[in-house]
């Protein structure tokens, strides 16, 4: 993580932001395969647990996704299944 963004170009678990924020946009940067999704929860646990507020399809396309949503504890994103794709998360 760097500033308001994530990189995620692995099937991983990543603890995106600590506190509440702002989901601003995710980029598919390149596509996964086989199935490949990142979940993202409203949680500042930097686990798989609390409400979920997206689940993205990473073989579908390449593009960016607009979301600006609050999230009152923060944001978490799970990637697994398949070749993990590479994306981008934006927070304020």
């Amino acid at each position: 993580m760097n500033g308001n963004y994530a990189h995620i170009g692995a099937n991983s678990t990543v603890n995106v932001c600590k506190n509440p924020c702002t989901l601003m946009n995710v980029a598919i940067n390149t596509l996964g395969t086989t199935g490949n999704i990142v979940t993202l929860y409203d949680t500042n646990t930097g686990t798989a647990t609390g409400n979920i507020i997206a689940i993205i399809n990473t073989t579908a396309t390449v593009g960016v996704i607009n979301y600006q949503c609050t999230c009152l504890l923060g944001i978490t994103a799970v990637m697994g299944t398949g070749v993990a794709g590479d994306v981008t998360i934006v927070f304020a």
